[in-house]
Parts: structure tokens; C-alpha cells; sequence
């Protein structure tokens, strides 16, 4: 159930932005009983953490995977690398199911982690793991 509320939560984030996400909003879209968000997420806060730590864990696993399929792909067919970023980068942009309502939702956690100190570790890591992955990659590729 608790994979369900995150969801809904980045559903919520996405159509109507961090300020429509409330318990009440998180428990109709999962279609879940609203005491079934306040007992698994006690604040908005906690709720909204998850949905973030949730969006950065996907993140990151697609990046670690693009960025050494890239970096292989660097070494064994160097023209093609060009095209499979531009691949990569349509997929995050447009695809379902991590479209735009997912990016939207994305950026509203990502934007409302980093104003909150509470979440600055949590948000300096992933941003961290971000600059890492991707030095690597342009180091593989020359640039």
C-alpha cells in the first residue's frame, strides 16, 4: 500500500503541483482510505519525502544504466553514441509512462527537497551521485 500512496502522491505532484498534495488528495487518487495515508506518511512532509526519495532512486537507476550503456557503447561504436543520447533524452521527455506529468512531478519534489533543510543531505547526495555519473560518462567520451 505504501507504493501505492507514493505513487498517487507523484500523480497528485504532477497534474496539480506540490501544493495540491495533501493526504486528502494522495488517499482519493490511490483510492486508498485517508487514515491509510496518515498512518503509513504522519505529515505531508513524510509523504512528500517518500515521493521525492522515490523519484530519485528511479532516477538514478536509469542514469547508472544509460550512463555505462553509453560508455560502452563509446568504446565499441562511437558513432552511434550521439543518437542514443538523443534517444535517452526523448525517452525522459516525452514517454509513458515517466512523461511530462512525471517530470512535472519530478521537479516539484525535487524543487520543494531542496528548500527544506531537513532533506539537504538526501538531496546533496543524489545531486552527488548526478555530477559523479555524468563526469564519468563525458571523461569515457573525451569531452
Amino acid at each position: 500500500i505504501c507504493a501505492d500512496i507514493v505513487d498517487a502522491a507523484i500523480e497528485v505532484a504532477g497534474h496539480k503541483g506540490i501544493d495540491a498534495l495533501t493526504h486528502r488528495a494522495v488517499a482519493q487518487t490511490a483510492g486508498v482510505s485517508l487514515s491509510s495515508t496518515t498512518y503509513h506518511y504522519a505529515s505531508r512532509e513524510d509523504i512528500i519525502a517518500a515521493a521525492f526519495r522515490h523519484t530519485v532512486a528511479t532516477e538514478l537507476a536509469e542514469m547508472r544504466a544509460n550512463t555505462a550503456r553509453l560508455a560502452a557503447m563509446a568504446q565499441s561504436e562511437p558513432a552511434k553514441v550521439r543518437a542514443a543520447v538523443d534517444q535517452w533524452l526523448r525517452q525522459v521527455m516525452v514517454s509513458e509512462p515517466r512523461g511530462r506529468v512525471y517530470m512535472r512531478a519530478q521537479y516539484e519534489l525535487q524543487l520543494y527537497a531542496v528548500a527544506k533543510p531537513s532533506m539537504r543531505d538526501e538531496v546533496r547526495a543524489w545531486q552527488d551521485e548526478t555530477n559523479d555519473l555524468f563526469a564519468h560518462l563525458f571523461d569515457v567520451l573525451g569531452a
